[in-house]
């Protein structure tokens, strides 16, 4: 009955934190909402998002929750919750200050014992008001997506760059169209003359543009690189657009990782 208990609890949280992320509320409403989370919550919120790096099962989720909850690892102005198949840790505070938070988030996740060995780990902003709590969310699972794209530890949202645009907005169909059109070209070209131009792409991208780099990365002659990123020019008529070509190549190799992690 305790398992039951904890499990739709549990899945009624989880409801209210997706109508937090994915509904155009106002604050008003969405503070009401955290209150029915828990009616101890805080004005100043950070939170944290943390995903296994292996398949972890719901039963191994919902006994850390549980345990969490049991040992008082949470505070009574604080909430854990499983949420796509990670935890979902919302701190709350009387009054934090920015000057503050880095300390506060990294002492959390120590409390919380998160190995980023183990797991991706997003941390969000410092929000003040809990009708931001919706931004909040997003940002941390935004921000541990961005660790899942590049295999890294814990990242504060602050910190992720352009991914705070294109993790939101990648299943847009702007986005996704922008996409095929800068790396369809290059992998039809690669399958139909037996070439790695796509793959040259990805390490170009990977070491910042720098031909030396690719070069080293792949084994090859720099002026093999070369020919290969004039080529992929040619293919979207972008030869004299140096600047404008990179730009636009970076974003759709990001995009590319973003899908197919």
């Amino acid at each position: 009955m305790d398992k039951i208990r904890l499990i739709d609890n549990n899945d009624l949280l989880e409801s209210k934190v997706d109508l937090l992320i994915k509904s155009n509320l106002n604050k008003t409403v969405i503070r009401d909402i955290a209150l029915e989370i828990n009616s101890s919550f805080k004005e100043s919120i950070i939170v944290v998002y943390a995903k296994g790096k292996r398949d972890t099962s719901e039963s191994n989720i919902l006994n850390r929750v549980k345990n969490f909850r049991e040992t008082r690892s949470i505070g009574q102005f604080d909430a854990v919750i499983k949420y796509r198949n990670g935890l979902l840790f919302i701190a709350t505070y009387e009054k934090l200050d920015h000057s503050a938070f880095k300390d506060k988030a990294e002492s959390l996740i120590r409390i919380l014992r998160l190995d980023p060995v183990e797991c991706f780990i997003g941390i969000s902003n410092l929000h003040s008001g809990l009708g931001e709590l919706g931004n909040a969310i997003n940002e941390s699972l935004f921000a541990e997506r961005t660790g899942e794209v590049f295999s890294g530890q814990s990242h504060y949202f602050n910190d992720i760059g352009i991914f705070s645009i294109l993790i939101p907005y990648s299943r847009d169909a702007w986005i996704q169209n922008f996409y095929d059109r800068m790396i369809e070209p290059i992998k039809n070209y690669d399958e139909k003359y037996h070439t790695e131009l796509f793959n040259t792409a990805l390490k170009f991208v990977e070491h910042d543009g720098i031909i030396t780099k690719t070069a080293e990365a792949l084994f090859l002659h720099r002026n093999t690189i070369r020919y290969r990123i004039n080529k992929i020019k040619e293919l979207h008529h972008m030869e004299n657009s140096e600047l404008s070509f990179y730009e636009q190549l970076s974003i759709a190799i990001k995009l590319y990782k973003i899908y197919t992690v």
